[in-house]
């Protein structure tokens, strides 16, 4: 799952896969939906390619920078993301906008405990 960062203004990437040739992603004309998950109404367009929005080749993969400023974008929802190319999906997926550090974020934080005992057998009478 690719995560945006609220807190972050500017340029954000995200790491996808999808069905556009490596050779052409950068140039072919893209249509991007953005929609809040549950609510189809609440949804963001952009195209790339284009000045605040391009997708790149990365190998395997596909990295898609994007710059939300001036966007409603709230935090902690999910958002799903789809592509076209000549009204075929190319890619479809969801992104978790969250203000929290990514590198630090747990899905249930303090819920779960850890194993304190030392005993690895079991023992059978």
């Amino acid at each position: 799952m690719n995560y945006i960062d609220s807190t972050i203004t500017g340029v954000q990437k995200l790491q996808l896969n999808t069905k556009v040739d490596n050779s052409t992603v950068n140039t072919d004309a893209i249509t991007w939906t953005l929609t809040m998950d549950g609510n189809d109404d609440s949804s963001i367009t952009f195209n790339t390619p284009d000045s605040t929005f391009e997708i790149s080749p990365k190998g395997y993969y596909q990295e898609l920078s994007l710059d939300l400023d001036g966007f409603d974008i709230q935090d902690n929802i999910h958002y799903v993301i789809e592509a076209k190319k000549n009204d075929d999906t190319v890619y479809l997926g969801k992104v978790y906008v969250t203000s929290t550090d990514i590198a630090n974020y747990t899905v249930h934080p303090n819920k779960y405990t850890e194993k304190t005992s030392t005993n690895n057998f079991t023992i059978l009478d």
